[in-house]
């Protein structure tokens, strides 16, 4: 059915041809245009143009409308198509497009179904909100982060406090005994499990302070064999480690017990996914991106990387979970097992190091994933001084004229 609109009814001046209006709107709006005949698209505006950077006239060849819509939207606006062309009404969703050179687009749009002459179209009007959606993301972290960020330090200082306490007396008692003692091996652990937790308190205090990162040119592949050394003992036997590692691997310019945070948290991850055994590989290779990587709400611009791969066989992550994964305290692990901060350091560190993480996964099948580092030719470091905390605290468990050592044996040979 037509509707005929008159100029007197719409306040339209005699002077103006209301089809030239509507013509001039369809040429100049910034907002895409587009219609669909028997789900082809049979015509674009140019917003439409400008916005995907599709060839006009190759869109006009009656290309399939889902093809252009990110797979895994293409339900959603099949579901809007169906709705508008049964119903007969408009229907407005939120839903990616792809462009030209793969770029991730959102769009928020607004359908309509209409009869000319008997055949029947959906006009599709859209907007593109792609960055204000990164724009109100962005916003929500960093209120996240500075939620963390107020909290941390005091949390931080505290738990290094005690964690200060169990080494400086761990230490003492460990230099006192002989190596063949029953139970020195259990002493050498808790100062290492000490030590290791104390580097993570100043990471996290790092983090929160936004502290500047001890730059170095970096080898990735001795990284990962450096890391790979430590965290094959955390895993059971059923887990299988392969490592592809890339002879020619390029240098980049990393904070290295950074690099190995980043790691073990990926491969932590890896490992908790793997409950009945499994496989995970880690690979390198370099990688020259001559347009950009688009990865959801993700652009990968081009230029030169090292890619570092982290894939398990392991249970996998559904649409939502992934969705929320970098979100400051959101865990898809049980109670008591995960805190929920461990990809969003990674994600922070990878930022500062101008560098990309991005996160694919399959329910029940497969988790991958893979950091994009930036290639350097500077040869030079960046030495950056580390926060430096009280250590105060040993001196509260001595009793008068006592020293440290003689505290901890006591201690200990009252547990024994």
């Amino acid at each position: 059915m037509t509707t005929n609109y008159s100029s007197k009814e719409n306040n339209i001046p005699p002077c103006f041809s209301i089809n030239n209006i509507f013509q001039q709107i369809l040429l100049n709006s910034f907002d895409c245009v587009i219609v669909l005949e028997n789900r082809e698209v049979i015509y674009v505006n140019p917003g439409f143009v400008e916005t995907t950077g599709f060839n006009l006239t190759g869109l006009e060849m009656k290309r399939e409308f889902l093809e252009l819509i990110h797979p895994e939207d293409r339900n959603v606006v099949n579901m809007l198509l169906m709705e508008t062309e049964k119903n007969n009404h408009s229907v407005q969703q939120n839903f990616r497009i792809l462009t030209a050179t793969n770029e991730v687009r959102w769009l928020k749009s607004n359908s309509a179904f209409l009869i000319e002459e008997g055949n029947q179209y959906v006009l599709l009007t859209a907007h593109d909100v792609t960055d204000r959606r990164y724009m109100e993301n962005q916003l929500v972290q960093a209120q996240k982060m500075e939620s963390i960020s107020q909290m941390a330090p005091g949390l931080a200082h505290e738990f290094n406090n005690q964690l200060k306490g169990i080494l400086g007396l761990s230490s003492h008692l460990e230099s006192t005994m002989s190596k063949d003692h029953p139970h020195r091996r259990e002493v050498s652990l808790i100062v290492e499990v000490a030590e290791q937790a104390s580097e993570l308190i100043s990471q996290l205090l790092d983090f929160s302070r936004n502290a500047s990162f001890r730059l170095k040119v970096t080898n990735p592949n001795k990284i990962i064999s450096e890391v790979i050394c430590l965290f094959s003992h955390t895993i059971n036997p059923q887990i299988r480690l392969e490592l592809n590692l890339s002879p020619k691997i390029k240098s980049i310019k990393a904070d290295q017990i950074q690099l190995k945070h980043v790691l073990f948290n990926v491969l932590i991850n890896a490992r908790d996914a793997l409950q009945s055994g499994g496989l995970i590989t880690i690979g390198t290779e370099n990688i020259t991106l001559t347009e950009s990587l688009a990865f959801s709400d993700t652009n990968i611009p081009p230029g030169e990387y090292v890619h570092i791969l982290v894939h398990d066989t392991g249970s996998g992550m559904d649409e939502s979970t992934l969705n929320r994964i970098f979100e400051p305290f959101f865990t898809s692990k049980q109670k008591q097992q995960g805190t929920g901060l461990g990809m969003t350091i990674v994600r922070e560190i990878m930022t500062r190091h101008l560098g990309y993480v991005i996160v694919n996964s399959e329910p029940g099948n497969f988790t991958k994933v893979s950091l994009y580092f930036p290639v350097t030719c500077d040869t030079s470091d960046t030495e950056v001084n580390i926060v430096n905390l009280d250590d105060d605290f040993i001196n509260r468990y001595l009793k008068p004229g006592q020293k440290p050592a003689a505290c901890a044996l006591e201690s200990f040979q009252q547990e024994i």
